[in-house]
């Protein structure tokens, strides 16, 4: 009997655990998942971490229970494409596809001094000790200076603000806050912010960091007993190691690899790619965003498309169609913002509890959309589409946020 062909994946965020679940339904490979981490994180909860908020961290091999799978928990050192294999600290793993799924990492080098005196909002332990932190600010009413006006540290911000009241805190942004949404929207944002006493610094440019405080290039100082830095994500610096045995593979200024619209990457179709670290245009030629709201798509079509490679059968395009962006202010306050399927804001929006109960329920499903997938080996989770999507792609109405 011929050998299955062996899947490496690496990574076990939203999108590796979402190929995972695509490959393993077929039953024609054996699929190996390496990690750093046993127990998945739910990166998009990591703002209810910080205030001490107890989030699950289920474990990985549970989830992983198929006679085709298996979990190996190490860090990748070196990839090698020439010679399909994989190094581990150690280990070594050859492979007939790879699937890159390694996500993105906070940028510590985007402002001078912050890799020594701030701290990052970057995986699950490290934020649930941070949440001391702030308690003990919170007693003598510290100042807490967020740089970076994404999500992130709007989402933070919220949440510290609304737990910790006693804290003084500072949302400080280069350009104009909040963009990217509609009118109706940057109000209400406005409207949050004003209500958990949030200050906003806009078209403010940090200089440094120290350890006491935030300098801007205007020359005033900024107080801080913790300064926050998510100025920017990169794609995990192991996209370098591609580049390194395969010239022909470039990275993007963010760190991320570009890829065919199949989420191959390379004409020999062995190398796939999905997630935070993969750089693909949209049908209006801006380049995806960053978030699970893309993992958890992007994982599945590539999942599927190596199943289709495996048979001999021709890919398919990754399609997919965006509804909304969903923002968490604090446990009892939330802004839907509605969108077109190409990411533009709506003039709708839907805010207060019916917002929360939203934002709560799409991150509960990206928590059970890869668990239950893995548990039953059916193909529960769906995704939009653009709306001149061909007739055979996949569609659905999911959105993960």
């Amino acid at each position: 009997m011929k050998p299955l062909p062996h899947v490496l994946i690496l990574g076990a965020g939203y999108a590796g655990l979402m190929a995972a679940s695509r490959i393993l339904r077929s039953r024609e490979a054996n699929v190996t998942v390496i990690t750093t981490r046993s127990r998945f994180e739910q990166r998009i909860r990591l703002h209810e971490v910080l205030t001490g908020r107890p989030v699950q961290s289920p474990s990985i091999r549970d989830w992983l229970g198929h006679r085709h799978a298996r979990l190996v928990t190490d860090r990748v050192l070196d990839i090698d494409v020439v010679g399909k294999s994989v190094t581990t600290r150690t280990a070594r793993y050859a492979y007939d596809y790879l699937l890159f799924a390694l996500g993105s990492e906070v940028d510590r080098s985007a402002v001078p001094g912050a890799a020594q005196h701030a701290v990052f909002i970057d995986g699950q332990a490290d934020t649930s000790a941070l949440s001391r932190r702030f308690r003990s600010l919170q007693d003598t009413g510290g100042n807490v200076v967020f740089v970076g006006a994404g999500l992130t540290n709007l989402e933070s911000a919220s949440e510290l603000a609304e737990r910790f009241p006693a804290l003084r805190i500072t949302l400080v942004s280069r350009g104009r806050l909040f963009d990217d949404f509609s009118d109706q929207g940057q109000r209400y944002l406005r409207f949050a912010c004003r209500r958990l006493n949030i200050r906003l610094l806009e078209g403010r440019e940090v200089q440094r960091v120290t350890e006491t405080a935030v300098m801007l290039t205007d020359g005033s100082r900024l107080e801080a007993d913790l300064t926050v830095v998510a100025a920017g994500f990169r794609a995990s610096g192991l996209g370098r190691q591609l580049t390194r045995s395969a010239p022909d593979i470039t990275l993007d200024p963010r760190g991320r690899i570009p890829c065919q619209p199949d989420l191959s990457v390379g004409p020999d179709k062995t190398v796939w790619i999905a997630g935070d670290a993969c750089h693909l245009a949209a049908d209006n030629q801006r380049p995806y965003r960053m978030g699970c709201v893309l993992a958890l798509p992007m994982g599945a079509h590539a999942g599927e498309n190596i199943v289709r490679t495996i048979r001999g059968r021709e890919t398919r395009d990754f399609r997919f169609g965006f509804m909304f962006r969903c923002i968490s202010l604090g446990r009892r306050d939330a802004l839907i913002q509605w969108t077109g399927r190409d990411d533009t804001p709506l003039a709708k929006v839907t805010t207060g509890h019916r917002a929360v109960r939203i934002k709560e329920w799409v991150c509960r499903l990206t928590c059970l959309a890869p668990k239950w997938e893995l548990k039953t080996g059916l193909r529960l989770y769906r995704w939009p589409q653009p709306r001149n999507a061909d007739v055979h792609a996949e569609g659905g109405q999911y959105d993960a946020g």
